[in-house]
């Protein structure tokens, strides 16, 4: 016998909204979509979640997150209402350019990284680049530790061109 799963636009929704709720308004959540929403079909479910409100959604890597831009437009959703999309599994020094043309944020956490994201702006233009910089709370998968290693690392963003602070 095969197995199946039928998805809900609905109830997908109706989750996520409960999810926002229960997180409070003012708490941005971030809808995973990666490894093509669990086998259950990112270009299905990322355009549900995003007219759910989503304002984030979580991809593994830079060739995902373009997948996923292309589902939200190809449902319609423009560019200005589609959310945001965290690169979840880091950078890699080839993926800087289309992290850019996808207007996608990556996941950070060495000072080469910055520095690819610096290098691959500046041959679009100079455009800002959005990054998300991941601490490593202990479980040693990715991230920079705690300490001098993330002092060093914000100092160099606050103080590098093509990286500042936003508030």
């Amino acid at each position: 016998m095969k197995s199946w799963v039928e998805i809900s636009e609905r109830r997908l929704a109706g989750n996520y909204g409960l999810l926002k709720e229960a997180a409070g308004g003012d708490t941005a959540v971030l809808a995973v979509v990666k490894a093509n929403a669990y086998g259950h079909g990112a270009a299905v479910c990322a355009p549900v979640l995003a007219r759910a409100g989503a304002e984030w959604l979580g991809v593994t890597d830079v060739e995902e997150g373009a997948a996923v831009r292309e589902a939200l437009a190809g449902a319609g959703i423009s560019r200005a209402e589609q959310p945001e999309i965290l690169v979840m599994s880091g950078l890699l020094r080839e993926d800087a350019g289309d992290v850019i043309r996808h207007g996608l944020t990556p996941v950070v956490w060495l000072k080469e990284q910055m520095e690819w994201l610096v290098e691959g702006a500046g041959r679009s233009g100079g455009a800002a680049v959005p990054v998300h910089v991941e601490v490593d709370t202990g479980m040693a998968r990715q991230g920079v530790v705690a300490g001098p290693e993330l002092d060093a690392l914000l100092g160099w963003v606050g103080g590098s061109p093509g990286f500042g602070w936003m508030g």
